[in-house]
């Protein structure tokens, strides 16, 4: 009997544990993951090079610089705000992954930034910037909140760390943004201006429910659903009785 307990037990952790690396690391912010983002955009990135070598003067570049010599930095995980938000409906988590922003530096100088998503399921280079303080900026926030938590939103007209609370999110602003009545690192309740935000959106949609900030947002296809932990409970009580009966005619025979 201690024989078939001890199977039953190795199959169920065996199989939380494959659940766990399907959902439980499913966070994007993964070293491995940022690696493996990273390795993907590397040629479309290398491709680019010339092409920016021909505009480099309004990268700040010398004549002597060349983006042949371009290292991308650290990939920092970027959010959205969900569809749901958007609509004006409530949602449990108001922000959704979006992609990854790398830092591009030429000898040491930050010169830009590469926006990555994932595109019809690959990992995508969508715009390049020549926005040269985006890891100090990013640094000088971090040091004012000290939250390992709080999330980038990364869009054409909110750029800002969001600090989780317990209930919904403040605001940490990297840019002035005059239009939310918003200052560079100055800490703001979003629901101060949530309901902007959404009238905003629905204006610029044709009161249609797409998020306009930052583009197409796209997951890695790994949330965790209801339905998923159900699947997942149904499996393990299948195997488990299935070992069960397995020991019971044992016995018997």
């Amino acid at each position: 009997m201690k024989r078939y307990i001890q199977s039953v037990f190795l199959v169920m952790v065996l199989l939380l544990c494959a659940y766990s690396t399907a959902y439980g690391n499913d966070e994007l912010s993964d070293k491995s993951q940022i690696s493996a983002v990273k390795l993907a955009i590397d040629q479309s990135f290398r491709d680019s090079q010339k092409a920016l070598d021909a505009d480099k003067q309004n990268w700040g570049l010398s004549e002597n610089e060349s983006f042949s010599q371009a290292v991308l930095g650290e990939g920092i995980p970027y959010y959205d705000f969900s569809p749901e938000f958007l609509a004006g409906k409530d949602s449990k988590d108001i922000l959704i992954m979006s992609g990854y922003i790398f830092p591009i530096t030429i000898a040491n100088k930050p010169v830009g930034i590469v926006n990555v998503k994932q595109i019809d399921g690959q990992w995508q280079i969508f715009n390049i910037g020549n926005i040269n303080t985006f890891e100090q900026d990013i640094k000088a926030a971090n040091q004012r909140i000290n939250n390992p938590t709080s999330k980038l939103v990364w869009g054409f007209k909110l750029r800002a760390l969001f600090i989780p609370k317990e209930s919904g999110y403040d605001i940490l602003p990297l840019q002035d943004n005059e239009s939310y009545g918003l200052k560079k690192y100055e800490i703001k309740g979003l629901e101060n201006i949530s309901d902007s935000i959404v009238k905003e959106t629905k204006a610029a949609n044709g009161q249609t429910e797409e998020a306009v900030y930052g583009g197409n947002t796209t997951s890695n296809g790994k949330s965790v659903t209801n339905t998923q932990l159900i699947i997942l409970g149904i499996v393990l009580l299948t195997v488990g009785t299935g070992l069960y009966l397995r020991y019971r005619r044992a016995l018997e025979g």
